[in-house]
C-alpha cells in the first residue's frame, strides 16, 4: 500500500472522485458528479494505492492556520477492516502536524464514530441526529 497526496490535476483525482461516489454518493441516490465538495481546491487530497488502482481516500480543508476538517473518507469495499484506514489517517495527521495543524475534526456518520475514536478523536456535539462532530489535538 502506497499513500500519495495529490492535486486535483494528478490522474488519480477522477480515480478519486469515483470512489468517493461508489461509497458515499450512490448509497444516498445521488449521481456522479455530487461527491465534489465547494471546498475542494483548497483541501489536501491523501490517496492509497494498491499496484497503481486507487483503494482509499480522504480530504482535509484547512480552517485557520492551524486547525481543519477531515472529510470524505473513503474506503474500497475489499479494504475495510485490514487496518488501512488507520494508517491512512495517521499519515494525514503526520503530515498536518509538521505543517504547525493541530486542531483536527469530523464530522462522523454514526457507523464511523467508533472508528474515530479508537484514533483518539473525542465527541464534541451532534451535528444532526446520525452525525457526530469530534475533534483531536495533534
Amino acid at each position: 500500500m502506497q499513500f500519495k497526496f495529490i492535486h486535483l490535476s494528478d490522474p488519480y483525482y477522477q480515480a478519486e472522485l469515483m470512489l468517493r461516489w461508489e461509497v458515499l454518493g450512490k448509497p444516498l441516490g445521488l449521481p456522479p458528479g455530487q461527491q465534489q465538495e465547494k471546498e475542494e481546491l483548497e483541501s489536501i487530497h491523501l490517496v492509497a494505492l494498491e499496484q497503481k488502482k486507487l483503494v482509499e481516500c480522504v480530504l482535509f480543508h484547512p480552517e485557520g492556520e492551524k486547525a481543519g476538517k477531515i472529510f470524505q473518507l473513503a474506503f474500497s469495499e475489499e479494504y475495510r477492516g485490514r487496518g488501512f484506514g488507520r494508517k491512512m489517517i495517521s499519515t494525514l495527521e503526520q503530515f498536518l502536524a509538521k505543517k504547525g495543524i493541530s486542531d483536527l475534526y469530523v464530522e462522523a456518520q454514526e457507523e464511523a464514530q467508533g472508528f474515530f475514536s479508537s484514533l483518539g478523536y473525542h465527541p464534541e456535539g451532534l451535528v444532526d441526529s446520525t452525525c457526530q462532530k469530534m475533534k483531536k489535538c495533534i
